[in-house]
């Protein structure tokens, strides 16, 4: 299986309590690239956590669900790599 560069995935916290990573119940998809957000809202390790085929989630949810500035600069990224080509 190759490896995308770009991971979708929910964005963690770390609970004060229990020392214990959980997901928020508002949280939305956010695109790592080298384990920070596009938008620079968010870091994790993305080997730890599912990721998300972004355009089946798309299909299934709409837009609704993800973090708008990644989306918008996860598409421009993708945009320029193919007209590089």
């Amino acid at each position: 299986m190759t490896k995308n560069k770009f991971n979708w995935q929910l964005p963690t916290h770390q609970s004060n309590l229990t020392n214990n990573d959980y997901i928020r119940y508002n949280a939305k998809l956010h695109c790592y690239e080298d384990n920070k957000s596009l938008c620079d809202k968010h870091s994790q390790d993305t080997r730890y956590f599912e990721d998300y085929n972004i355009d089946e989630f798309l299909n299934e949810h709409g837009e609704g669900y993800v973090c708008k500035s990644c989306l918008t600069r996860y598409r421009k990224l993708i945009e320029n790599k193919s007209k590089s080509r």
